[in-house]
């Protein structure tokens, strides 16, 4: 299996291990925990991490963490074990995705659009790919278009997050 791993994972994890009072949901030590295991637990095995290959997932990675973070070095560890895949992903001159017409009227988060595009890369190659989200609520809004695309979620905290979308939303989050 193939993933791409929203930047929330990577924060989530690293301030776990850290403990360096930054701002990142969840602020639980239990659900930071969840996800520092899933990251420790993906990094160690053999499953391929994926990123575009201009750098802008990577870049926003390091857009809020340092070398010195946990999962920093996880992606290091990835890379040294050639176990990341390089997608072809087009920007606009805004710096976001360009997504295939057909995906035009869904309501994205622009920054989330860079994974989406590494994501059909991934199917047009036949490849087997998810999303990985710990504490972005907006990929449940997505999930049924990105399950018609081939497109995997994986959400690692799936309590927290229903919880947390109840709340800013006042209903329950789609299947």
């Amino acid at each position: 299996m193939n993933h791409l791993i929203d930047t929330n994972v990577l924060l989530s994890a690293s301030v776990h291990i850290a403990k360096d009072g930054r701002d990142v949901a969840p602020s639980s030590t239990t659900e930071r925990e969840a996800v520092f295991h899933w990251l420790d637990a993906f990094v160690t095995g053999n499953e391929f991490w994926v990123l575009d290959s201009k750098g802008r997932i990577e870049e926003e990675y390091n857009n809020k963490q340092t070398y010195q973070d946990f999962s920093i070095q996880a992606l290091l560890d990835k890379q040294s074990r050639s176990q990341v895949f390089h997608t072809d992903v087009d920007y606009d001159p805004d710096g976001f995705a360009i997504l295939p017409d057909r995906l035009a009227s869904v309501a994205w988060d622009n920054s989330d659009k860079k994974f989406v595009a590494a994501g059909l890369y991934m199917v047009e190659l036949g490849q087997a790919v998810q999303i990985v989200n710990a504490s972005d609520t907006d990929w449940y809004d997505v999930a049924g278009t990105l399950k018609a695309e081939n497109i995997g979620i994986v959400q690692v905290i799936d309590g927290w997050c229903r919880a947390t979308y109840r709340e800013q939303n006042g209903r329950e989050p789609p299947p």
